[in-house]
């Protein structure tokens, strides 16, 4: 971040994740589904935001623990102008009978094209989930979101009702997000 405000100091500047909210598929999971979003989202966002790594992966992945020398989270952790979170859908998790855990498809939610669930309340729980781990957290943009589809053009239109639905299911999701405080300054689709 010094190096971008000292060469375009009019300018903002922050950084964009990719952020998969997980779920447990019973009350036992929850510990798998702490531990993903731990691995998934909170292994990249909290150097920056908080200044080091979560222990629930160091601690699990001990052996691939990143070097750190002293000052890399001072650099790290420069503050950000903003965020950018690209959100499609969540996952669900659970245990297997050796203590791994596994993605559990949802087969009975609708899915994109390209097999990815529908799932808007996903989008607001992730965002009330960083509010909350992140109390100091600088404005919010949602730089992608969006679904995949079967485009084809016939007779010069595209059947597009399911990404219609899915962005206007996904942007009254952002706004319930927005009613519980998060404070979201933008909304870029992805299509």
């Amino acid at each position: 971040m010094p190096v971008l405000r000292e060469n375009a100091p009019d300018s903002l500047h922050g950084i964009v994740y990719n952020a998969t909210p997980f779920y447990p598929e019973s009350e036992k999971d929850e510990g798998a589904a702490m531990y993903k979003d731990a691995a998934n989202y909170h292994w990249f966002m909290d150097p920056v935001l908080k200044g080091s790594y979560p222990e629930l992966v160091l601690e699990r992945e001990y052996a691939h623990k990143p070097m750190v020398l002293e000052g890399d989270l001072e650099i790290i952790s420069a503050p950000v102008d903003y965020i950018g979170i690209n959100y499609y859908s969540r996952g669900v998790v659970r245990f297997d009978e050796n203590g791994d855990i596994e993605a559990i498809p949802q087969t009975n939610s609708e899915h994109t094209h390209i097999g990815w669930e529908i799932y808007p309340q996903g989008l607001t729980d992730l965002l009330v989930r960083i509010k909350s781990r992140y109390p100091n957290l600088p404005p919010i943009y949602i730089t992608e979101n969006g679904a995949a589809g079967n485009d084809q053009c016939i007779e010069g239109k595209v059947d597009d009702e399911q990404r219609q639905r899915y962005l206007q299911q996904h942007l009254l999701a952002l706004d319930k997000a927005m009613e519980s405080g998060v404070n979201v300054h933008g909304y870029f689709a992805w299509t």
